[in-house]
């Protein structure tokens, strides 16, 4: 379990989920190394939702989809079959050693992560590992993901909203310098984790205009402006 009083401050209110967070670090070995993770928390308590129904499988596994190809976590859409899990279902990219899992659980709750990271290096060595602008989209597919998934299961109430990103401490930042266009790396954020306040969301414009902040707040981090940014 991550024991961090950040957490514990931020989800004073809602010890779901720290829970969750604790469950799904734990699940995919996270604990000791960075990661991305975002959560989405039905504010309705004791709801029932049946993951292995084949309508919501068609949504959580889709037999086709596209991705951007430009990331590591593919939209969170997998060819690779679904997992039973003890909460729920998991979306894996594949099963021996995914770099992200996608999870929804009979109490209607999203969660997902993201735990690879591009690598940079030191003369002929890997150093270490960095982030860029593209990570903001980890919060808009996980939107894109999840929404289409509740609307399936015919869950209507709003949700809790939040993410953290454990050992962000260990991250530096891959950016383009503003002048030469060299690839130049910003320092890690002092800060050991990063957790995002909880956000309460329930049409679709409350989803967008929470993404777009969290994006914001993620590069923001390591000094940045989001590249599309007016």
């Amino acid at each position: 379990m991550i024991d961090h009083v950040l957490l514990e401050c931020t989800y004073h209110d809602h010890q779901r989920l720290i829970a969750k967070l604790g469950g799904f670090a734990e699940s995919y070995a996270l604990t000791d190394r960075p990661a991305l993770i975002v959560q989405a928390s039905p504010v309705s308590c004791g709801l029932e939702v049946d993951v292995l129904d084949r309508a919501l499988l068609d949504i959580l596994r889709p037999r086709h989809f596209e991705t951007d190809g430009n990331s590591y976590w593919s939209g969170f859409e997998s060819s690779y079959h679904h997992r039973p899990t003890f909460g729920g279902v998991a979306i894996l990219e594949e099963h021996n050693e995914p770099n992200w899992a996608y999870e929804f659980h009979r109490d209607g709750h999203a969660i997902a992560g993201v735990w690879k990271f591009h690598t940079w290096q030191s003369g002929d060595r890997q150093a270490g590992y960095s982030i860029d602008d593209q990570y903001r989209n980890v919060f808009r597919d996980f939107r894109d993901k999840t929404l289409r998934t509740i609307e399936r299961a015919g869950l209507t109430g709003g949700y809790h909203l939040t993410a953290a990103l454990l050992h962000a401490n260990v991250l530096k930042f891959a950016a383009r310098h503003h002048l030469s266009g060299a690839l130049i790396h910003k320092s890690p954020p002092l800060q050991q984790h990063l957790v995002w306040r909880v956000r309460n969301v329930a049409q679709r414009a409350d989803w967008d205009l929470a993404v777009n902040a969290m994006g914001k707040e993620l590069v923001g981090a390591w000094g940045q402006i989001a590249l599309d940014h007016p």
